[in-house]
């Protein structure tokens, strides 16, 4: 059974020039275009490292929990 890791998209899709890094997730432009072919461990992995940078952009607290768009 395959467990499956849900985009963390919030729906601000803008991509800071600077860095190519995405002002609403946090992903870079790579990891945005390669989400839909990665595997669950990849997918889990972007998500631990995208806990990291929030943390690092003082974006985040108990639980580290963020609001999602809902699956459509």
């Amino acid at each position: 059974m395959s467990v499956k890791i849900p985009s963390p998209c919030i729906g601000v899709c803008t991509l800071d020039p600077s860095n190519r890094t995405c002002i609403g997730c946090l992903r870079t432009a790579d990891e945005i275009a390669r989400w839909s072919e990665m595997s669950p461990a990849e997918r889990v992995q972007i998500v631990l490292q995208l806990r990291v940078r929030r943390h690092a952009h003082g974006i985040g607290g108990i639980g580290d929990s963020r609001q999602r768009r809902r699956a459509r």
